[in-house]
């Protein structure tokens, strides 16, 4: 059994009785943590879907406090030792997140990058790979056994943990590869379906490949100067 975590955007709420209408019929799933800033309405009564109430206002991914490290946080409160972390514009299916549990990887996920050339990529160095050094949290499967130590390389990476809105994805990968001992992980190419609301304008724009190629400099560098 696995647990989900996810933040709820106020402008995604629409998006919610779509999980919830898949997941809530899920036997892979007994958990769905929903961090939210707003007052949720579902179609009818759950008893497997939990939900965290903050307050407001709502920034790019979480309310002041809470940057994207949080997920760290909210999978390791999780009851499950594997935590499927995703973004609330995407319904997973079953057998996709089945395959990614009976792969038994430290991580894994659908949405996956790489990093040659000191340049964050979009394709493989090479053709037919099936590894990839970066799992990123549109929708990945973690081993949350090993967040606590992820937390403690973020908190020395991160001065102002509070207030990271940008490669808290490539931390967590490249930290996990560091604690395991492992450069790249398997990853699964099943389709997954994205929800209407999958395109709203966020109020920062943080997935442009400059930035994340400096921040993925800047972690890959940390890693390989650390024992």
């Amino acid at each position: 059994m696995i647990s989900v975590s996810f933040t709820l955007h106020p402008n995604r709420s629409e998006n919610l009785n779509a999980i919830y209408d898949a997941y809530e019929n899920y036997d892979i799933i007994d958990e769905v943590l929903v961090v939210t800033g707003t007052k949720v309405k579902l179609n009818k009564p759950t008893k497997k879907f939990k939900f965290v109430h903050m307050p407001g206002p709502y920034t790019y991914g979480a309310w002041p406090s809470f940057g994207l490290l949080s997920r760290y946080t909210w999978a390791l409160s999780c009851k499950n030792r594997y935590v499927f972390m995703q973004d609330d514009d995407f319904v997973y299916h079953e057998s996709t997140i089945k395959k990614m549990l009976d792969m038994k990887q430290p991580i894994t996920g659908c949405h996956y990058r790489w990093f040659y050339d000191k340049t964050y990529q979009f394709k493989p160095q090479y053709k037919n790979q099936t590894t990839a050094p970066l799992i990123l949290t549109g929708g990945t499967l973690v081993d949350s056994w090993l967040l606590p130590d992820v937390i403690k390389h973020a908190k020395i990476f991160w001065k102002d943990y509070q207030n990271v809105f940008n490669a808290e994805d490539i931390f967590m990968s490249r930290a996990i590869a560091k604690i395991t001992n492992r450069d790249e992980f398997p990853f699964v190419t099943d389709e997954y379906v994205s929800l209407p609301n999958h395109n709203v304008k966020l109020t920062k724009s943080v997935n442009k490949k400059r930035s994340r190629t400096i921040l993925c400099n800047s972690i890959y560098d940390y890693f390989e100067t650390i024992q």
